[in-house]
């Protein structure tokens, strides 16, 4: 029961990143800044559901961090104790994985911008437009790899189930800000759709199809592990 109440909590992890990904390009809508301020100039209501779905993203994150670092520390003293240097080189992982996209940033960044002439508005050459397509890459790339190397920690780790049981409650918090940010971002798509096409409504459809995704996946590990749970009580209650 343990390990399906730690393996629903690794999944609920995986979900916050799907939709911490979709958060944040739904958080570009803004750019540019001038044609954003008329928008919402004329239509105030986008600007509250855009708000309601930002707001969702930062209570996500801190359920994510109030469930996530104790976690996070209890694997890191398990290693530790037990000498499992496996799971410190997993743990390792996502410092490395932001090392190489530090590294690549610094080496890229004055040709990754350069342009085609002095105008501002001139076109980047193509060699610019590859090395900010690698940088892409290699974003999607650390990221995948980081939350896989945590996830395995974890998942390899002595945890215990009374921890893993109080995780339940940020768990639970976590997927109820993901749904919130995927109803506000689904209104906020559809008054893309018919009142600001300028909002580029294709892109936030996408990012709401991605957003409710993550909730899929959210809610239905939040059930899985709260059953489990229930599981755990009603023996505990039987054997004693």
């Amino acid at each position: 029961m343990g390990h399906r109440i730690r393996t629903s909590e690794i999944m609920i992890f995986c979900a916050f990143v799907l939709f911490g990904l979709a958060w944040l390009s739904i958080g570009l809508v803004r750019d540019p800044l001038a044609e954003w301020e008329s928008i919402v100039r004329l239509h105030p209501d986008i600007l509250t559901v855009f708000s309601i779905e930002q707001a969702a993203g930062g209570i996500a994150f801190l359920a994510m961090l109030a469930g996530g670092l104790p976690i996070l520390f209890a694997t890191l003293r398990h290693a530790i104790r037990s000498r499992r240097w496996n799971l410190l080189l997993l743990l390792c992982v996502p410092v490395l994985a932001v090392a190489a996209l530090a590294v690549y940033g610094l080496l890229t960044v004055s040709a990754s911008t350069t342009r085609q002439s002095s105008l501002p508005s001139a076109p980047l050459t193509p060699g610019a437009v590859l090395l900010q397509l690698g940088l892409l890459v290699l974003f999607v790339a650390a990221l995948v790899v980081s939350v896989a190397a945590v996830a395995q920690a974890v998942n390899q780790s002595d945890l215990s189930e009374v921890l893993l049981r109080l995780i339940l409650w940020p768990a639970a918090i976590l997927t109820a800000a993901i749904l919130v940010g995927l109803l506000a971002a689904a209104v906020l798509t559809a008054e893309g759709f018919t009142e600001a096409p300028e909002l580029a409504p294709g892109n936030l459809l996408s990012m709401t199809i991605l957003m409710a995704g993550a909730a899929f996946l959210a809610v239905f590990a939040l059930l899985r592990g709260i059953a489990a749970a229930g599981g755990i009580a009603r023996y505990s209650r039987t054997s004693s």
